[in-house]
């Protein structure tokens, strides 16, 4: 099992049959659900806000899994699968999503929808712009993996 860190004096909380590669960390404030596993050299680091895992998520090797400090939580809902070497900073990933390798999703940005096309998708209505867009194409943020966060309301 991997390292089950306290810190300020908040412990994680895993649910049942969690498994923890022998290289991974979960550190603070981070519930873990049922059946959830976190492979090698994964972190959740919920050091200065909290993370809270869903049930059946597979956060895969190399995944970074972080807070906004006293601003954004973490949230993975249920069946989420993050792609080896994610980054997952202050976000919500929705049920179901794939976050592909290597994938960046961070402050004010939601990912979601079922795996259909094998990405996470935007749970937010599309942003206006000045040029025209196909029915396929979609905003990006500077990474290329996460919509930008200016949405229209």
């Amino acid at each position: 099992m991997g390292t089950v860190r306290e810190y300020a004096g908040k412990a994680p909380t895993l649910g049942e049959r969690v498994y923890l590669a022998e290289t991974a960390a979960v550190i603070g404030d981070v519930v873990l659900g049922d059946d959830v596993s976190v492979w090698y050299n994964s972190v959740v680091r919920g050091d200065c806000h909290f993370i809270r895992v869903g049930a059946r998520t597979n956060i895969q090797d190399n995944c970074a899994v972080h807070v906004t400090q006293e601003k954004y939580p973490t949230i993975l809902e249920e069946e989420v699968t993050l792609g080896h070497g994610a980054i997952v900073h202050g976000a919500v990933v929705r049920r179901g999503a794939l976050s592909a390798f290597g994938r960046r999703c961070s402050t004010e940005r939601k990912s979601a929808s079922p795996r259909s096309s094998g990405r996470a998708r935007s749970s937010r209505p599309e942003r206006s712009s000045p040029r025209a867009r196909s029915g396929s194409e979609r905003p990006r943020g500077r990474s290329g993996s996460c919509p930008t966060p200016r949405w229209t309301t």
